[in-house]
């Protein structure tokens, strides 16, 4: 029951133009999810939902990732931090380890010429930046 919960509340707050995810959600004082906004923020907490959805192999769920998965493939860059709109707030790219979570979802998602297009990013990103700890580690663990 808690995971059937958690995967509601994930699958609620993914804004559905734009697939991000919210690094935080917030519930009001009956415990209902209070719908992110626009300009609430994705970034490094929330790229681990698409990993975690990944590995428990949620295709359903992971198809409202789709919208972000198009994005990274067809524009070759990711904001680290985005509004929920769309509109990037950092001037950061995306770790290398955020880009492998999302080559993974692509192949989880069966798409597998954004999957290789991402990958480049991740490939290329640890490659520019090797001592990135926290890249690194999602890098590792999108590779299982």
């Amino acid at each position: 029951r808690v995971y059937k919960t958690g995967l509601g509340l994930i699958k609620n707050s993914i804004n559905p133009r734009t697939g991000l995810a919210p690094d935080w959600v917030r519930f009001d004082s009956e415990g209902r999810l209070v719908s992110p906004g626009e300009t609430d923020h994705f970034g490094y907490e929330a790229i681990r939902v698409y990993l975690y959805l990944a590995l428990a192999d949620e295709k359903e769920a992971l198809k409202a990732a789709a919208p972000l998965i198009h994005r990274a493939a067809d524009q070759g860059y990711l904001s680290a931090v985005m509004e929920l709109g769309g509109r990037a707030v950092s001037e950061c790219q995306l770790s290398s380890g955020g880009y492998a979570i999302l080559a993974k979802a692509a192949r989880s998602l069966d798409l597998p010429g954004e999957s290789e297009k991402i990958e480049v990013l991740a490939i290329t990103g640890m490659a520019n930046d090797p001592y990135n700890y926290y890249g690194s580690a999602l890098f590792l663990l999108a590779s299982f």
